[in-house]
């Protein structure tokens, strides 16, 4: 059998599962309702959480082309950077905001801080942004990632220039002159290029908060993986490989697929640390920069499947501990593919976990249940442009 009729059945499968995961999920929320699923929200002026996080991914499709709408999803990104609860809602505390390309204006400067890096090596014209805020009136920022932050403390726009252009065309890792964040190192990019594969330009960012009033503190952190890649020599056992190539590599590649049905195929970072190739920098930078204090986990980690647990996609403290919503499947977010013939949120790739061991998610809200499935009314596509990611809102405790 060649591998691309292996690969098509393979994807084949996947389809029937996912379509078969979403008829046993909408049985079951037929049956046992929010109980099982969806559990009951707080009402609005509920204050049992110590926190809320909240994630979103407009993607960099969102510049007002093809029917976009970036002034849509700026009022939406704008509304959960509320600094007061006078309307009775729960105050927002983190918000991470991935890939805003436009020089719409997001945040509330009075109320919310942000911490802003890009990832722009190896090909400057797609730098790609992120964006973390933060709750001024409850937390106080005791150390940023990247860790100038006077530098760095803006929402990153094209053009782009200053410190955030020709400069992270060659930087993977910050200094202090530049907010230059990518979670790969060259390598591995350089690995990835030289096998025909395209890491892209994936940036993360991060924040060590106290709490003005309780003193607690925790780490946060926001940002993007790379695609996952599947060893395919396994399945190449007849026919031409599927990276092509006149220089034969240890292994041949396909990506998407290692988190479509398991992850035992999964080719992994250079370190080892996690199943997701293009993440040397990222987990022992984390490692570094949380060091002991609880870790709130906000990223497009490009999994395809729900049932793929945050946690079990990295090998090393803290990251190993992640732990997602109670729910057995996470909520699937990606993305807007309509515009070349795929579907609407049929991976769940966008995750908010955290320690298991110091926090608690207590309510997840966001994505669908299924693959493809419904989403809920007020946490759908805002700037309904290609590839965009549905937003997730996190509830979040710490046990003690």
């Amino acid at each position: 059998m060649s591998f691309r009729r292996c690969i098509s059945r393979i994807i084949i499968l996947q389809v029937i599962i996912s379509l078969c995961v979403a008829d046993v999920l909408e049985v079951l929320h037929s049956l046992f309702g929010s109980l099982l699923l969806t559990p009951k929200a707080p009402t609005p002026s509920s204050k049992e959480s110590d926190l809320v996080a909240f994630w979103y991914k407009p993607h960099y499709q969102c510049d007002g082309a093809y029917g976009s709408t970036p002034q849509e999803a700026a009022d939406f990104i704008n509304k959960q950077l509320v600094g007061s609860d006078d309307d009775g809602t729960m105050i927002t505390d983190f918000v991470g905001v991935s890939e805003w390309v436009n020089n719409m204006s997001i945040g509330n400067p009075t109320d919310y801080g942000v911490i802003g890096s890009v990832c722009g090596y190896g090909h400057t014209p797609y730098t790609t942004s992120i964006s973390l805020f933060y709750n001024l009136n409850k937390w106080l920022l005791e150390e940023s990632y990247p860790k100038n932050h006077n530098l760095c403390n803006f929402v990153p726009t094209p053009p782009w220039t200053g410190n955030i252009g020709e400069i992270c065309l060659n930087k993977t890792i910050p200094d202090d002159d530049n907010c230059c964040s990518c979670v790969y190192s060259k390598d591995e990019y350089a690995f990835g290029d030289d096998i025909g594969l395209n890491l892209g330009q994936r940036p993360w960012v991060g924040g060590i908060f106290t709490n003005i009033q309780s003193k607690k503190t925790v780490c946060v952190i926001a940002g993007e993986i790379p695609h996952p890649i599947l060893n395919s020599t396994l399945y190449n056992l007849n026919g031409a490989p599927y990276a092509d190539s006149d220089d034969p590599k240890p292994y041949t590649y396909a990506t998407y697929l290692c988190t479509l049905l398991n992850t035992n195929e999964c080719i992994p970072n250079f370190s080892n640390t996690s199943i997701l190739f293009g993440t040397d920098v990222l987990v022992p930078g984390i490692s570094e920069f949380c060091g002991d204090n609880p870790l709130i986990f906000m990223a497009d980690t490009n999994a395809a499947m729900g049932y793929v647990t945050t946690g079990s996609m990295f090998s090393s403290q803290p990251m190993m501990f992640l732990r997602d919503y109670s729910s057995f499947s996470s909520p699937y977010t990606c993305c807007n593919d309509t515009f070349y013939g795929g579907q609407l949120n049929a991976y769940a790739s966008d995750r908010i976990s955290v320690s298991g061991n110091e926090l608690t998610i207590d309510l997840l809200q966001g994505g669908s249940i299924a693959p493809a499935g419904t989403l809920p009314n007020d946490m759908g596509y805002r700037c309904h442009s290609s590839e965009e990611h549905t937003p997730l809102r996190a509830y979040i405790s710490f046990k003690n």
